[in-house]
């Protein structure tokens, strides 16, 4: 009988340390809430895009990103969109948080730019680390969809 206590605490602890491990994982977004709601749509996607690259969801990726899309490296390393992809999804970019400190979304019927500043917690090519960036993203309304594509 305490053999049986014991196992079932050792499990909720494991349970519990395996949920808070799952919930520090994903991405953390600042408040949206005084967008107007086109804003909140890109600003949904921008969190989409990054959801996606944490879980390694090539769908979800594909869906958002023009097949356009080229991607430079802080190295100056340069991919298209699939080499990109199947760097995420085989391991070589391991995504593990991102968290947005500052996000702004323009839109101009249906075209957006979104300004950000985040921090990516990532092991890249063997380099572990949380780096931060500022940029800009451009998206195009196609379909029904924001997809991210090159600035024209």
């Amino acid at each position: 009988m305490m053999m049986k206590k014991t196992l079932i605490t050792l499990l909720l602890i494991c349970g519990m340390v395996f949920s808070c491990a799952a919930q520090s994982k994903g991405v953390e977004m600042p408040d949206t809430s005084y967008m107007n709601e086109t804003q909140k749509e890109v600003a949904a996607t921008y969190n989409a895009i990054l959801t996606a690259m944490v879980q390694k969801d090539r769908a979800t990726l594909e869906k958002h990103y023009s097949p356009d899309m080229t991607f430079r490296h802080m190295s100056g390393k340069i991919q298209t969109r699939s080499e990109f992809f199947d760097d995420i999804v085989n391991g070589k970019l391991n995504y593990y948080k991102v968290i947005v400190s500052r996000l702004e979304v323009k839109t101009d019927g249906k075209t957006a730019e979104v300004t950000f500043t985040h921090t990516l917690d990532a092991l890249a090519y063997g380099a572990r680390g949380a780096w931060p960036f500022s940029g800009i993203m451009y998206f195009e309304k196609r379909d029904g969809v924001w997809v991210a594509c090159p600035k024209k």
